[in-house]
């Protein structure tokens, strides 16, 4: 019960994030209407001796459905294929990210001479100077990658909530079996995260350089101030990324 309670807490904390995420945990924990029932239960069942407890337990019993939904979802991924064409997709749009980069660049150079011929200031574009950042920030996001990869794999969770697994009907086959069962989603899980890492670093380490110019720095300073950027991002560059 005292877990149930904390999770409004954490909803209610976490306004400034993505509306994707928040109704991945508001749906991860059964729907919104779920939660407002649970909520009401839990107020009822207070004036119970022991009442509550056992509703807690029962609360989170998976259902019969939950089990077969959660071993037809398992089936359906089970094959060699879906693994390959997600891990290929994913491999693609990251390495065509650079030659997109390449020809924004080119273009914002001509937007911002373009504004400059109009007396206007230029807007925000996409620096040459990040591409460099950019291809580094993809392998050290495959380092990152590994370790959540294998974080996710091993156990099954997801730390953004965003998954294309739908969270409400894992592990509903308890045990070992329900482990070894859920290895298609947990493996799709992880490749997932391996590659958002691998974008999360590479925009991230294109965000700081961006940021820095912007500010109008030069030589040690604009260095110093990348450096910084990229290792500790401000809320406004982690939410872009």
């Amino acid at each position: 019960a005292g877990r149930a309670l904390s999770q409004f807490k954490v909803a209610a904390r976490s306004k400034d994030h993505h509306e994707a995420i928040m109704r991945a945990v508001i749906d991860g924990a059964g729907g919104r209407d779920s939660l407002e029932k649970t909520a009401e239960r839990i107020i009822d069942l207070q004036k119970v001796p022991g009442a509550l407890n056992k509703f807690a337990a029962d609360a989170v019993k998976p259902t019969w459905k939950d089990k077969a939904v959660e071993l037809y979802y398992n089936s359906l991924l089970s094959g060699p294929q879906t693994h390959a064409v997600n891990i290929v997709s994913n491999a693609l749009t990251a390495a065509l990210s650079i030659p997109e980069h390449v020809t924004a660049s080119a273009l914002g150079a001509v937007r911002a001479g373009a504004a400059k011929l109009a007396g206007r200031d230029a807007t925000e574009r996409v620096l040459g100077s990040e591409l460099g950042p950019r291809v580094v920030g993809l392998m050290q996001g495959a380092l990152e990658g590994l370790k959540a990869a294998r974080l996710t794999f091993k156990t099954g969770r997801v730390p953004d909530h965003v998954s294309k697994v739908e969270a409400a009907m894992q592990e509903a086959i308890p045990g070992k079996l329900g482990h070894v069962l859920r290895t298609p989603t947990r493996a799709l899980s992880a490749e997932d995260e391996f590659f958002k890492a691998i974008a999360r670093r590479s925009e991230l380490s294109a965000l700081a350089v961006r940021k820095a110019h912007g500010e109008g720095l030069k030589g040690d300073a604009l260095t110093a101030r990348i450096d910084e950027l990229t290792r500790s991002p401000d809320a406004d560059t982690m939410a872009k990324a």
